[in-house]
């Protein structure tokens, strides 16, 4: 009978065995590609000619004209839903984005002298400042119910 092999010689077979795998498993890919190489060295390259169509002109510039700025002056008890309140030029830009986006506000009066609230209404009903209220959070802007 053979005597039971100690831990460290079944580590070193183990490894050796391992090695050998691995040194096996390189020669063979190593095989394979250099003779993928050589076929492919053996063929006449091959000319391939890609024609792309030209990219499309870009549109024509549509002059920007400012968006229309109809001002009002809110009476107690009228109910408006606030969009912002800004300085002018920032409220310029925000207006061309609105008009955009087929929103067209009203300018009332601010808490100061150079800040002005961007508005929509009044609303003569809570139904319908709810109903454009989901509309406009649905475009992603956030609204105030504001009462005179």
């Amino acid at each position: 009978m053979h005597p039971e092999p100690t831990p460290a010689a079944r580590l070193r077979k183990r490894v050796f065995v391992g090695f050998a795998g691995t040194i096996t498993m390189g020669l063979v890919l190593g095989g394979w590609y250099v003779s993928s190489r050589i076929l492919v060295a053996a063929k006449p390259p091959s000319i391939t000619r890609l024609i792309l169509p030209l990219p499309p002109s870009p549109p024509e510039p549509v002059p920007s004209r400012p968006a229309k700025q109809v001002k009002v002056s809110p009476r107690p008890g009228e109910t408006y839903l606030q969009l912002a309140a800004m300085g002018p030029r920032a409220m310029d830009s925000y207006l061309e984005e609105l008009a955009a986006r087929g929103i067209h506000p009203l300018i009332g009066p601010g808490p100061s002298e150079n800040i002005y609230r961007v508005l929509t209404g009044p609303y003569a009903n809570h139904a319908e400042l709810e109903k454009t209220q989901r509309s406009l959070e649905g475009q992603g802007i956030q609204t105030i119910v504001r009462t005179y």
